[in-house]
């Protein structure tokens, strides 16, 4: 009984140790972006990819970071913007990547669908509305309400655009 006792006390505290060395894995990526050196963070989200090529949440955070970098989101004058396009690239594949290596995460599908929306073109913009769509079943499926409601604004939001 002891035993038992002992390996489930071991097995838990190893459990706890594995969940807190998940949510610290990009705790230092993380904490060059709040320092400001965002090249940097890059370079170990570029390493963590290249580690595990199958990591859905390290394509996604290097995808949001370089599509943040990038300046995507700052125009010039009426739709024109002065964003990095190696950025832009680099944000899509990644950000590609991680609905494809993480499919049931509907946040990710909320966040490519939000990158197509910062396109100069139409086409690429179009594109969003289905994402959208996708991660609102999936959000409602997994019951995950942050990212349906985020899902559900964006849907609105694909709606409002259209009038």
């Amino acid at each position: 009984m002891r035993r038992a006792l002992l390996l489930l006390l071991v097995a838990s505290g190893a459990l706890a140790a594995s969940a807190a060395a998940q949510d610290n894995r990009f705790a230092s990526a993380d904490s060059l972006v709040v320092q400001g050196d965002s090249a940097g963070a890059l370079r170990l989200l570029d390493a963590a990819v290249r580690a595990n090529a199958s990591d859905g949440e390290a394509w996604h955070k290097r995808g949001v970071l370089a599509w943040r970098m990038s300046g995507a989101e700052k125009r010039t004058g009426f739709m024109k913007r002065s964003a990095n396009e190696a950025l832009l690239a680099l944000a899509d594949s990644s950000l590609r990547l991680a609905t494809l290596y993480a499919p049931g995460t509907p946040g990710y599908l909320v966040d490519l669908g939000r990158f197509y929306l910062t396109s100069n073109s139409a086409g690429v913009r179009g594109r969003a509305a289905p994402l959208f769509e996708k991660a609102l079943k999936a959000a409602r499926k997994n019951g995950d309400s942050g990212v349906l409601s985020r899902a559900a604004d964006e849907m609105g939001m694909t709606w409002w655009r259209r009038y």
